[in-house]
């Protein structure tokens, strides 16, 4: 509101606003309406970006259930027809293609708010798969010019049967057996079940929902996993799950449509126009992908050392994420004229932030300067949330928050060198980093003599020249040479190993005991080019045919008897440490991406 045309100062508008928010709520929370669920998303909108997530969680609860309730969580074709009891309809049936488009993102819109909160604060996801079936949203320049189209349904995985411990080949499919399918495709989902369904008409929208339920898959079936550290079979278990997790995060990256992933932002063109939906979406994968590496970079104290971690590739895979982070958001910010972000988008400048201080403080290394451009963008996000007004103050809404609470961790990690604090502590509400408790970072121990690493002797260093694209920022994993401590540690398995490249992608279980890694079965099999780089790995390396079984003279059990977990970590450690493990390209930079909508050039797709 204008002060200078509604004639009112400051604490009558601020009094105004608050009466109107209080009417809205109510009137909302006692209506169970579309255009309530609307009102509520604004406030919920609003809430979180002013800092108060603790009055936006109750009415993020309230949508999560409402929407159930209006029977927006499925397709009208997926109706319970034929039970004894059909569920009571509160929004009449409709057979226009937009206003069941509207509807539809009306969901995902309240989908993406329900999957932030549980990424945020560690709690559990409303919308499960019993509830979700539905299709994603279309191209924006489909539903601007109401023009019907088909896009394929999303799966979400159950919560029972992606639980660390199970294989993810048990997962539900990624889309629904219901999903058209077609044998020549114009274009094929990162996420999709198998190679036949047409994406084509999926947009920015659809791609960011995607990255989002990624982000969130990491949060719930990783770190939110509970792991005794001292039971083998349990770090097996959790190390498999990374390496799965990474894989799906690698093939979303890989098989984006062209459209959605290659740069073609000319060098003479005068303004950079990105979109923010896919801006979103990639930054989202970039935080993702540091979530997940974190643990294996900076290990937890009670890790018991099992197995040899590639703890050097998981901190520059950090590292280059934050940085490209830094990047995007940057210039984002730098070229596009909205006057906001939403909170999800500090989120990751946050999470980014996070991931260049901590390395800093634990490694003793310099303190990159992407770290004081990515707290100077958060403190530009507060500023265009608040309104450019005269006020001489930092504006204190959640991007601010985020933006104090790094500069007061920066201050505490130098003033005490013992200072620690917990990396995944992301709720941003105690802004004293004294009160935090962290995981102490634990470097991976020397190798030993009967350690399940191998003895350094039979070490090798393989050449990095397979790597999945050729093009690369200098921080990549895959650029950047090992360090002498790589060198003693991330190495690869004996010559009579060298067929890592060629594992097995069956579903079945290895002679040890332990299942194969889920080969994605959502690799789509139209893309001809890719056929040869997918990195096919497996949790249970098998030796070639013929080849005799490899010596375990180094593994040290009761009666010289190595167990079933001894062997599987041996295995999945000779897989961690293998090239085509270490050379993947798991993070989006800005070079390698288009961040603008080409052709109708429409926003927020």
């Amino acid at each position: 509101m204008d002060a200078n045309v509604l004639f009112m100062d400051s604490d009558q508008i601020s009094h105004q606003t608050k009466v109107s928010r209080t009417i809205v709520e109510t009137h909302a929370m006692r209506n169970v309406t579309i255009e309530s669920l609307q009102a509520l998303i604004f406030l919920v909108f609003d809430l979180l970006n002013n800092g108060q997530p603790e009055r936006a969680w109750p009415l993020i609860g309230s949508l999560t259930r409402t929407i159930d309730y209006l029977q927006l969580t499925t397709e009208p074709s997926s109706s319970q027809a034929g039970s004894l009891m059909e569920p009571v309809r509160l929004v009449r049936p409709s057979s226009d293609w937009t206003e069941l488009e509207e509807r539809r993102r009306l969901f995902w819109v309240i989908f993406l708010l329900d999957r932030f909160c549980s990424a945020s604060t560690g709690w559990n996801t409303s919308l499960t798969a019993d509830d979700v079936h539905r299709r994603l949203p279309a191209d924006g320049g489909y539903f601007t010019r109401e023009e019907p189209v088909t896009t394929p349904y999303f799966g979400i995985w159950n919560k029972a049967a992606a639980r660390i411990g199970r294989s993810l080949a048990d997962v539900p499919a990624q889309y629904n057996d219901e999903d058209p399918r077609v044998n020549q495709p114009q274009g094929a989902s990162p996420m999709s079940a198998n190679g036949y369904i047409d994406a084509s008409k999926l947009g920015a929208f659809a791609y960011c929902v995607e990255a989002t339920e990624s982000l969130s898959q990491v949060t719930t079936f990783f770190l939110q996993q509970r792991i005794n550290w001292q039971d083998k079979e349990h770090a097996l278990s959790w190390l498999t799950r990374f390496k799965e997790l990474d894989l799906r995060l690698v093939q979303w990256k890989m098989f984006l449509p062209p459209r959605w992933k290659d740069s073609n932002i000319s060098p003479d063109r005068a303004i950079v126009d990105m979109d923010p939906n896919l801006t979103l979406a990639h930054i989202t994968h970039n935080t993702s992908m540091i979530l997940l590496h974190h643990p294996i970079g900076y290990p937890p104290r009670a890790w018991s050392g099992f197995v040899a971690l590639p703890k050097e590739c998981s901190i520059q895979t950090c590292e280059l994420a934050a940085v490209e982070t830094s990047n995007i958001v940057g210039k984002f910010l730098a070229h596009t004229l909205i006057p906001f972000v939403n909170v999800q988008f500090s989120f990751c400048a946050f999470v980014a932030a996070k991931a260049l201080l901590f390395d800093h403080h634990v490694t003793r290394r310099p303190l990159r300067p992407e770290f004081q451009r990515l707290v100077h963008d958060l403190w530009d996000m507060a500023t265009r949330w608040r309104g450019r007004t005269g006020e001489q103050t930092k504006p204190f809404n959640q991007a601010g928050m985020y933006a104090d609470h790094l500069e007061r961790l920066l201050e505490a990690c130098r003033n005490d060198a013992n200072f620690r604090f917990d990396f995944y502590d992301h709720a941003g509400l105690t802004l004293h980093p004294q009160t935090y408790a962290s995981p102490t970072y634990a470097a991976t121990p020397k190798l030993r003599s009967g350690s399940l690493a191998h003895d350094p002797t039979l070490m090798r260093i393989n050449g990095r020249n397979n790597s999945v694209h050729s093009s690369q920022s200098l921080l990549s994993p895959r650029q950047m040479p090992p360090s002498n401590k790589t060198r003693s540690i991330a190495a690869s398995s004996p010559k009579r190993y060298e067929q890592h490249g060629r594992m097995t992608t069956a579903h079945s279980s290895s002679p040890g005991g332990v299942p194969s890694v889920y080969q994605s079965p959502y690799v789509p099999t139209n893309y001809p080019r890719h056929a040869q780089s997918i990195p096919q790995i497996s949790a249970n390396p098998t030796p070639t045919s013929g080849s005799p079984l490899p010596p375990y003279n180094n593994i040290v059990t009761p009666g010289n008897q190595q167990s079933v977990q001894d062997q599987s970590l041996l295995n999945l450690s000779d897989a961690l440490m293998d090239s085509h493990f270490l050379d993947m390209d798991r993070v989006i930079t800005f070079e390698d991406a288009n961040f603008f909508i080409p052709g109708d050039a429409l926003r927020w797709q």
